[in-house]
Parts: C-alpha cells; sequence; structure tokens
C-alpha cells in the first residue's frame, strides 16, 4: 500500500560509501563490509541502541577482515536479525552505522556522521529496534504483557478487542511464535493518537537514544519493533499490530523546511528548529559529546534550503530567537525544597543536603566577597541612571532531581551561548516568538565557530559571538526567598519607570544554577542574556576580556519604557561571549 498508493516511496539511489552486502552461499547468510563505489541501489538502513556491552564493531584493524566476511558467529543478536529480515524483505543491503563507519577513525566518523542525512532519507526502510536496550537483546524481545488493542467501536482501551484468528508460526533457531488478527481501529481524533499508539513507542528504550531522533524524521518509511508490538510509520500513516491506524506525531521533514522558510515566528517555534531542538534534548548520549553531531544530518537538511550560517546549532537567519533558550527540567514534582546535588557549586555537598535559609545566605555572602576581591569589570563603572540597578531574589525549585545532572559537562562541547552546552533538556522563549515584532535592541557584530574535523554541523572546538547592546550592571547583595520555583526574578529597578502594582514581573532561567552577581545583556526590550565575566582559561580569542552566559531572562516589564527615553549611548557596550 505505501509503496503504490503513498508519496513515501524512495527510488533507487547511491548506496551509502560503506554497506553491509548480504548473500545466500546455499545453507546460511553471509555478510561482509562493501565499498560501494556510488553504486546504485536499494537498501535498509538500522536504527539501534549500541548498549554497554561490548558491541561489534568495524576498525582499523579488523576493516580488511570485514571486507572479506563479517563471521555469523561474532554478529550480535539484533545484527543477526536485521540481516535476516533484510534478505526476507527482498533487501541485499544494510546500513548500520557500527560496520559501515571505522569507530576508531575520527577522521572517517566525521567525514561518514555528515552523511547521515543522505542515509537515512534514501533508504528503502529503516528498521528500528526500538524496544531492545542494546545489540545484545535482538530485535524480537521478549514482550511484557499480551497486546490488549482498544475496542474498535469506541475506541476504548479498558474495553478489550477479541482477535478475530490467531496463527502459529515458525521464526527462526526452531522457535514458534502466536501472532493474533484483530480488527482494524481507525480514528482520526489526535487525542486517541497519542494516547494510544505514541505513548507506547515513547516508552521504547530507543525513543530515549538522541541519534535515534533525527534517523527517525529523516527515514520515509520505519518497520518499528517496540517491546510489546511491531508498528508501521511513514509519511502518511502509522499502523500498529493491535489494528490501530493513525497519524504520527513526528514532524515529516518537509513540514520542517516549510516552518524553517516560514515569516512566522510563532511557526517556527512550534513546527521548527527550536521544535526539533526542543524533543530531540530529552534524549540521552552515551558521549556527551556528540550532542551537536547527533542533529548534523537534520542540520544538514535545513542548511540546503535555507542557505543560513550555522554555529554550533544557532541560525544566523534566526539569531536572536535561536539564542533565547533556557534549561527545562526532565523530572517535575511538587515543590519540596532546594537540595544540592553531588558536585553542585564544587562543594562536595551530600546529594539529598536539605539548606536551611540562613545557610544559603551566608554561602551566597561568601562567594559575593569572593567575587568583589577578584573581578573588576570596566561595566562596573558605567555612566548608570541614578539609582538603577538589577535586583535579584533567588527562588529555589523543588524538583526531583533524580537522574538529572544540572551542570556543564566537562568535556568542551559548544559554547555557553548554544543550547549544545549544557547538558539537559531545552526549551526556547515562546514570548519573543509570540511577539510579531519584538523590538530587537541588540546587533551581533561577530559570531563564530572553530571546528573540531570537516563536518561544519558536528564537533567545535571553540565559539565565540560579540554583541553590541545595552550591559546592566550587577545588584547589591541579593535579596532572599523560598518557595518559589528555580531561577530568580529578575528585575530591572529604575524607581520612575516601575512597573504597575500588580503586573507579572521578570522570570530568569540560570543554566546550571543562580550565579550571582551577574549582568543582564539586553536582546530585546523584554529579554536579556545573563552573563558574568570568563575565568576559563579555555578560549581561542587573542583577548582574554571575553564573557559566559550563566542564563536568559525575558518579560522584563517596565524597560521598555525607560528605553524610549535613555540616553542610550550610556548603556551601549560591546561584549564577546565565548
Amino acid at each position: 500500500m505505501c509503496r503504490n498508493g503513498h508519496s513515501c516511496e524512495s527510488k533507487p539511489s547511491s548506496l551509502p560509501y560503506r554497506i553491509i552486502a548480504i548473500e545466500h552461499d546455499g545453507s546460511k547468510l553471509k555478510s561482509k563490509v562493501l565499498e560501494t563505489g556510488a553504486q546504485s541501489g536499494k537498501y535498509v538502513a538500522l536504527s539501534h541502541c549500541w548498549g554497554l556491552g561490548r558491541n561489534l564493531k568495524t576498525t582499523s584493524a579488523n576493516i580488511d577482515r570485514f571486507k572479506r566476511d563479517i563471521p555469523t558467529d561474532d554478529l550480535p543478536r539484533t545484527f543477526h536479525d536485521v540481516i535476516e529480515i533484510t534478505w526476507r524483505l527482498g533487501f541485499k543491503y544494510v546500513w548500520i552505522d557500527s560496520l559501515c563507519i571505522i569507530q576508531d577513525s575520527p577522521e572517517d566518523w566525521a567525514v561518514q556522521s555528515a552523511d547521515m542525512a543522505s542515509i537515512y532519507s534514501k533508504a528503502s526502510l529503516t528498521i528500528c529496534a526500538a524496544g531492545s536496550s542494546s545489540d545484545q537483546d535482538g530485535v524480537f524481545t521478549a514482550r511484557s504483557a499480551v497486546c490488549n488493542p482498544p475496542d474498535h467501536n469506541t475506541g476504548l482501551r479498558d474495553r478489550r478487542c477479541s482477535a478475530i484468528a490467531k496463527a502459529v508460526v515458525n521464526v527462526s533457531s526452531g522457535q514458534t511464535s502466536e501472532l493474533s488478527f484483530f480488527p482494524e481501529t481507525h480514528f482520526d481524533g489526535l487525542l486517541y493518537n497519542i494516547d494510544h499508539a505514541l505513548d507506547q513507542i515513547k516508552q521504547d528504550p530507543l525513543t530515549l537514544r538522541a541519534w535515534a531522533f533525527q534517523e527517525r524524521i529523516l527515514s520515509s518509511r520505519k518497520l518499528i519493533y517496540g517491546k510489546d508490538q511491531m508498528f508501521w510509520e511513514c509519511k502518511e500513516c502509522l499502523y500498529s499490530e493491535d489494528g490501530f491506524r493513525g497519524i504520527s506525531d513526528i514532524p515529516r521533514v518537509e513540514q520542517l523546511l516549510t516552518s524553517e522558510l516560514s515569516t512566522s515566528a510563532k511557526e517556527r517555534h512550534k513546527n521548527g528548529w527550536p521544535a526539533v531542538v526542543e524533543a530531540y534534548s530529552h534524549g540521552r548520549l552515551s558521549y556527551v559529546t556528540d550532542r551537536l553531531p547527533a542533529l548534523a544530518g537534520l542540520a544538514t537538511v535545513i542548511d540546503d534550503a535555507t542557505m543560513a550560517a550555522y554555529n554550533a546549532g544557532i541560525w544566523s537567519s534566526h539569531l536572536w530567537a535561536d539564542l533565547l533558550w533556557h534549561v527545562r527540567l526532565r523530572v517535575e514534582a511538587e515543590p519540596v525544597g532546594f537540595t544540592f546535588q553531588e558536585d553542585f557549586r564544587d562543594r562536595q555537598q551530600s546529594p539529598q543536603r536539605q539548606l536551611r535559609e540562613g545557610e544559603v545566605e551566608r554561602e551566597w555572602a561568601a562567594d559575593l566577597e569572593k567575587w568583589r576581591a577578584t573581578v573588576t569589570p570596566a561595566a562596573a563603572s558605567a555612566p548608570w541612571p541614578k539609582d538603577a540597578r538589577i535586583i535579584q531574589h533567588l527562588h529555589f525549585d523543588g524538583v526531583n532531581t533524580e537522574g538529572l545532572t544540572l551542570r556543564r559537562p566537562r568535556e568542551y562541547v559548544a559554547p555557553t551561548w548554544s543550547f549544545a552546552s549544557i547538558d539537559a533538556p531545552v526549551t526556547f522563549s515562546y514570548s519573543f516568538a509570540a511577539n510579531a515584532s519584538p523590538t530587537v535592541i541588540a546587533r551581533c557584530l561577530d559570531i563564530h565557530t572553530r571546528l573540531a574535523a570537516a563536518n561544519r554541523y558536528g564537533h567545535v572546538e571553540a565559539g565565540a559571538i560579540t554583541i553590541r547592546a545595552p550591559l546592566v550592571p550587577p545588584p547589591e547583595p541579593p535579596a532572599f526567598s523560598k518557595n518559589f520555583f528555580f531561577g530568580s526574578n529578575v528585575s530591572i529597578d529604575i524607581p520612575e519607570y516601575r512597573p504597575p502594582a500588580g503586573r507579572e514581573i521578570e522570570q530568569v532561567h540560570f543554566d546550571v544554577e543562580p550565579v550571582l552577581p551577574c549582568w543582564a545583556l539586553l536582546i530585546t526590550t523584554t529579554h536579556a542574556l545573563l552573563i558574568v565575566p570568563n575565568k576559563r582559561k579555555r578560549s581561542f580569542l587573542p583577548k582574554s576580556s571575553t564573557w559566559v552566559r550563566v542564563g536568559m531572562s525575558e518579560r522584563l516589564y517596565g524597560f521598555g519604557r525607560f528605553w524610549q527615553h535613555a540616553n542610550k549611548e550610556d548603556w551601549i557596550k560591546t561584549v564577546t561571549i565565548v
């Protein structure tokens, strides 16, 4: 049906540079690594979880051997299953990342990973081993429950639907399996779609893997082997084994490109790059340094369509929108107080040590005195209007931090102004996107990154952005509040331009933890980047007077009215953030 009636069918094209070629010698299937030389043909791609065990992979030491033959006994269960599925479906080639990329060659890895967009988009089919946590588990995992589809008349999951028929079939290794046949269930309602089929896919191990996110978007047709049932997903439909028929919530490449080319900031925020990054950032990576490479395929597709400059996840065509991101915690709970994590602020605190209010005040006060003794930036002596300053109130979040690391990675991943610099879910400012014509008062003088390899969408070694904008000085010793959410309220307090009583005041989102004192670099009259002087040694710029981002603030009510009458030159500064 998909081949004959949908727009999903991929035409024969050139095979990837390396592919796994499959043949049958009369008694069993054999496989080898084939360097194709731009040979054309149809192939299957694999999306899978490597797992933490011993993985079979191609290296500089075994590449020549694998070109002759990959020993069948060495294949993990997932690879063995996928090779057999590929052959039975009538294909002779399958692309498996760990076997088709030389894993101990940074040069080969950079070149081949840059081709991910082409590999998955041109594949006739992508097999997703969604229910498997590692390559040792195999595609055909033991099901945790009997499949109970919803009643085909009402769609209610708590009403069981009887199978029309059942059959016992022979599978590999002399095993048998029972197949159940149910009536087709087709509902147009999005609520049912999400509540039933999509929720099952979202719980599978592969969905939690960050690399798999772009693989699923780029692939035209997917055969998904979940924990409890199989799914068919293409550009036009989603079928599940229990008879459900609907649509997928995964964005199509065509929809992504339409949103990126749209003049509507709200449309791009909802369906474009910000939406992709938000969804992707919830995935997990074995190597945090892959935060940018695991999105390189989608970045390639957007670049081909928009021709916009790309720097560490930020598009020049939507610079300010892409810079206004903040951390969004994975696990949320009712407020229960603030608890330090292990290594939080490098104090070696106990993970569950509850800080009392007075204790917090003393620690921040000590930080403030230490900062005053060591840092004297030029901005502190700027000619600010009388009594103008940032008023900051610390608010603490009662978020369950189990399994969450609130710190920047120890390895360099990206400059601090990029969402990739934080190993945590992120979201972008809706208040900026919702404003049809935001008053941008900042000017970008330069933005650039230094690449670590040939892939311009992959690893970076360094990056910097130079912005000329209003820079508001740091506060006096902060006041403390409790029973609020993570971050702080930041107010640019100019007495004669205070917002009306009862108005919602400002929101600030620190990237890792509250960092005080900090400066507010105004991007619009209602949005700011929070920055501090750079104390890190890592900088590829000739001058050491750089800054680092520590957060983002929005809804700065009152400042817009002041800005209409201010002597703007007194506020404008040029800063470089790394």
